[in-house]
């Protein structure tokens, strides 16, 4: 497993004893899943930094959004 503890709301992956890589979330010092479920840390054998989420254009259009009309 990866010594380092990762930093509060960051985005992980978790490996589940030899299986496949699964997503989640570190928060309040455990693991939890999309739903924000614990996920038992004696099962969790590895954990990864999640790949950065690729901005898409609705996240720009959101923030374009958020700052108002220029009129």
């Amino acid at each position: 497993m990866n010594g380092n503890i990762p930093e509060e709301g960051q985005d992980v992956q978790v490996r589940i004893g030899g299986g496949s890589w699964q997503s989640a979330t570190y928060r309040r010092g455990q693991f939890v899943d999309a739903f924000g479920l614990p996920l038992d840390p004696a099962r969790i054998s590895e954990w990864q930094a999640a790949e950065p989420r690729v901005r898409d254009t609705r996240d720009r259009l959101a923030e374009w959004n958020a700052l108002g009309s220029f009129h």
